[in-house]
């Protein structure tokens, strides 16, 4: 990162994140900032995390003085040797990837995003998972509705009556 931390990919694994190359030169880069900073806002405590890679010919002065300037929060790594831009074969900015949580690309981007579609492309790769995490919340809601009745002996209280085919919950 542009802060000395050594920052490997497949540590990502395990959530989605988003991995986008840019340009302080780039207007459509700078353009999508906003946008990132209000994603990342909106993820935090999720897992979620973007990483901006700014382009080999960007100078180090100049992304830190971009992030100060912009308010960017995210993380934001320099491919100084442009190793990552060949990898991903990166022939323009900003070009993005959603990464699933498996670690495949979900989704390729080259331009800027806009807010609406962006999030409906995270939020599509957490509906599983926070399908999953609602299943999870109700099964212990219920559970603790039925420690807190029998703590509260509410169970003598209840009686079932049956009056022809239906049966009932009286109290």
């Amino acid at each position: 990162t542009i802060d000395g931390q050594n920052l490997n990919l497949d540590t990502l694994k395990g959530k989605p994140y988003l991995l986008t190359f840019w340009s302080t030169t780039c207007p459509g880069c700078v353009g999508e900032i906003p946008v990132l900073e209000d994603l990342d806002k909106k993820m935090q405590g999720t897992g979620f995390r973007i990483v901006a890679v700014a382009m080999p010919y960007d100078e180090l002065p100049e992304i830190r003085a971009m992030r100060e300037q912009k308010g960017m929060t995210y993380t934001i790594a320099h491919d100084q040797t442009g190793a990552l831009s060949k990898q991903f074969e990166i022939r323009a900015t900003p070009t993005s990837f959603l990464v699933t949580a498996d670690g495949k690309i979900a989704v390729q981007k080259m331009g800027e995003w806009k807010a609406a579609e962006l999030e409906q492309k995270v939020y599509a790769q957490y509906n599983e998972q926070f399908q999953s995490f609602a299943y999870v919340a109700l099964l212990l809601m219920i559970f603790e509705f039925f420690v807190f009745v029998r703590k509260n002996k509410w169970f003598s209280k209840i009686r079932i009556c049956r009056c022809n085919w239906k049966s009932y919950w009286k109290f």
